[in-house]
Order: structure tokens, then sequence, then C-alpha cells
């Protein structure tokens, strides 16, 4: 590493700090420099203000027993960046700005969010951020309006039984929980990556506790407050079937657009609003669309000059028409061979919903374990599974047919038969009824099944049948 001396007045600094009569400036790199040194931005130096020159350098403080013994001025200009969609490259790319300060063309709101990664992808390309693409239409506005997540108005919806209302407004409730989950999870992730605190001398205040930065943030939020708009989303459904098969109807239309109205709100400024309708044939194609409104919407993080913690963006006005491509949409969840939390398949139907996916098929028992309990023949699964604890009560199964339904989901149970019989079977001779499975965990296997351990129902005894019969009516009770 090349190094150059170069004099540099202290007047253009605090003068609470004594300065070397050399500055080191460094050609390549800062490898090699001591760690006792540690790497501030003149623009939020010690003294509360910048120099007077205002150029963007770094420089090397050395602290020793909290005196400033000298300070060395690095060749190093912090570049701005911005975001724009590249129609070529098929998404965002960053461009640097050696200016040091973000344009604003024509005060655009595109352009003032221009910084953000997550503000350029919500409307890049034919469908944004949209996922799976929509079928149909779509089309984005240029310019991105602001909206808080707390202001979403939820008006009286077309539906037309009160079950239909009930699943719409748990919808409504899940897109609200959505954008705030959202703007939580951007916020904590610009923490984790700490860009801010990297160019914070050691000993100034976090901003939090700095009572100039909440003063700046302070101005901000009500700059921004006297710019958001109300998210306002009107849901119809046109029918009020819940059936969820190959033959549903799951097609739907959001629309959306930014006005400002006629009426004032409380502090005399003009009422803006975003509005967004959905028309649907089902509720599944109703909850599709909460599910598209919720991926046009953005986190922008916080701006480069860290006067606020960012702001939740929307197209200003956006037209998508939908329906899917594939009747079943689905996963296989085996919870036979391997037990999972009910908690952990409520994180699955989840994330099948954000997706869109329709169907969950739940490949409940197998000749590895049986942990479903019957109401009519608990010994199955006092025989069948892992354990005590490892087991699917029938509570616990109507709960999770419901969390599903209300998501889009389709909860498709297997009761593996007539082979792959093994566990949980094997209480029939105990109480009389005979052999229900033959073959039990033969040895050797590979002349019996295709894996361990083997079983498969007798049809040879009548009893088998009235087993089938309970099992298969406890299933429809607590799946349907």
């Amino acid at each position: 590493m090349s190094l150059r001396r170069q004099p540099l007045k202290s007047s253009n600094l605090d003068n609470k700090v004594k300065l070397s009569d050399n500055v080191l400036k460094f050609g390549q790199g800062l490898n090699g420099i001591d760690n006792a040194y540690t790497l501030i931005s003149t623009q939020d130096y010690a003294s509360g203000g910048p120099l007077r020159k205002p150029a963007k350098e770094l420089y090397v403080v050395r602290v020793r027993s909290t005196a400033l013994t000298s300070v060395a001025a690095i060749a190093c200009r912090a570049p701005s960046y911005e975001y724009r969609c590249d129609a070529r490259r098929g998404g965002c790319v960053r461009t640097t700005k050696q200016s040091g300060q973000l344009e604003r063309r024509n005060s655009s709101a595109w352009d003032e969010f221009a910084w953000s990664l997550r503000a350029c992808q919500v409307r890049c390309g034919r469908a944004g951020s949209l996922w799976p693409l929509p079928t149909g239409a779509v089309s984005l506005g240029a310019r991105l309006a602001v909206v808080t997540a707390g202001d979403l108005l939820l008006p009286p919806s077309c539906a037309s039984s009160p079950r239909l209302a009930h699943l719409l407004h748990l919808a409504h409730r899940g897109l609200q929980r959505r954008l705030q989950a959202e703007e939580v999870a951007s916020r904590a992730q610009y923490a984790r990556g700490g860009h801010a605190r990297a160019l914070r001398p050691p000993w100034t205040l976090p901003p939090d506790l700095d009572p100039r930065a909440q003063l700046r943030r302070g101005r901000s939020r009500r700059s921004a407050a006297a710019s958001t708009a109300q998210l306002d989303v009107e849901v119809c459904v046109q029918g009020d079937s819940l059936a969820l098969d190959w033959y549903t109807d799951e097609s739907y239309a959001l629309d959306g657009l930014y006005e400002e109205e006629p009426r004032q709100d409380d502090e005399g400024r003009a009422r803006r609003v975003l509005k967004a309708r959905i028309v649907a044939a089902t509720y599944f194609g109703a909850r599709h669309a909460l599910e598209t409104l919720s991926q046009l919407v953005a986190h922008t993080g916080p701006p480069p000059d860290g006067n606020s913690d960012g702001s939740l963006v929307v197209p200003d006005r956006f037209s998508v028409t939908d329906a899917p491509a594939y009747p079943h949409r689905g996963l296989l969840l085996d919870t036979s061979r391997n037990y999972y939390t009910p908690a952990y398949i409520r994180t699955t139907i989840n994330a099948m919903a954000q997706n869109k996916l329709n169907v969950l098929h739940w490949h409940i028992t197998d000749s590895q374990s049986f942990p479903y309990e019957s109401n009519s023949l608990p010994q199955m699964s006092a025989y069948g599974a892992f354990s005590a604890r490892q087991t699917y009560p029938s509570r616990t199964v109507r709960e999770l047919s419901r969390f599903a339904l209300a998501r889009g989901v389709r909860l498709l149970p297997e009761l593996d038969a007539p082979a792959h019989a093994a566990a949980g079977w094997g209480w029939g001779r105990a109480a009389g009824l005979g052999e229900l499975v033959v073959c039990a965990a033969q040895q050797p296997w590979i002349r019996y099944c295709v894996e361990p351990p083997c079983g498969q129902l007798n049809p040879a005894n009548p009893n088998v049948y009235r087993v089938l019969a309970a099992l298969f009516q406890d299933m429809l009770k607590d799946f349907y």
C-alpha cells in the first residue's frame, strides 16, 4: 500500500481535536491500518455541524486515553446510488451517482424513492413483484403513493352469508398483519445491516438518543403524514360457495387508484385515499386478490439521510386480472414417517397461501406410524403413534382444516391402505376382532414388501371393513 503525506490545516476541523502536522492519504484501500484507528465521516463529526468544505471524506482517528491525538484524511469518496428498472436485463439495476445527492426530477414520487431496491422491484417489469405471475392483464402506475398499515380501511364487503363475511374479515385482518410485518421486517433488516452505524463516530449518541436526530425524524414524520394516503380496500364476492376442488373458480379482478378527496381531514389537509376494489366469483379468488395487493406494497427501508424509518409504498394506480393456470397446485407433507408439529403445519400453510397454492396433501398414516387420533377408535394412535405427544387429536385436525380453508388451501388427508398398514393395527386380536393386518413386520422384509416394516390389511377379515368405515366417518367430520 502506497502512502503520501499531505498537510492539512486544522482550521477546517473542530478546534477540540488536536491535529498532527501531517496527514496520511492512502492511495489503495485500507488494508494494514492499525486497529487502534476508527473510521468516521466529516458529515457526522462530533462538532455537531458540517465542515467548511462539504466534500465527503473519511478520517482515521486514533484514540488514546480518551484524547484524540491525530486525524488522517483518506481520499475515499462515499458515492450515492439509485436503482433503475432495466428492461433489457429484466430487473432493477443499481447505478452510482458521484454527485453525492439523488436527483429528484419534477418532484416525481418514483424518483423520490429511487434509492430503495424494494421500491424499484414493486413496479419493474410487466408484473412488478407479483408472484406467481398473473395469467391476465397487468397495469402498474409509474409513481408510488405512501400508505400506512395502520390506516387500512375495511368497508363492508359484498358477502351473501355470515360465514363468508367472517372469512373475508379474517382475510382483511391477514392483509393488515402482512403489511405490518413487511414494515417491521424491513426495519429489522436494515438495523442488522448496520450501514448507519458504520459511519458514526464511536463517541456520538445513537439516533434514538440524539435529540437532533429525533428532531430531524420528527420533521420527516410530520412531512410524511401530510402526504400519506389511507388504503381503502373493498371486496365483492359474487357467490357464497366455500367448496374448494378442481372446479372452483379462483379468478379475480383487482383495481386501485390514488386520489385526493374534496373533504379535508381533522388538520385541514386534503384527504388522500388509495382505493382498491376486488371482484371475485368465490371467496378463494378474493383471498388471492388480497395476497396480490400485499405484494404490491413494499417498505422502502430508511433513506440515505437517515431522517426516517422508511415508508410503505404502492403504485398510485394498478389493475390486475388473474386466474390460476392449474386447478391443482399443491405440496405433500408426510407426517407418518416424520412427525411435524401443528405449528409447523400452520407455517407451511401460510407459505402456501403466499404463493397461491391450494392443496396440502397430508400423508397422515403409513406402516411406520399412525398419529391420527380417531374418536371412535383411540386404539389406532395408542398402538401406532411414535409417542403419546406425537399425535394429531381430532380437535387439532379440525382447527388445521379451518385454518387452511381461510387461506385458500384444501387439506387433503391420506389414510394409507390396503398396503402400508402396520403401526396402529395390532390391537385387533386383543379386542376380539381377529388379525386386522397380515405380514406385519415380517422378516426378511424384502420378500413381503418394498420397504420395512411390512403390513397389509387382511381382506378376509370382515371386521377390517367396519374399522375402515369408522375411521372414514371420523375423518370426514374432522377434515370437511
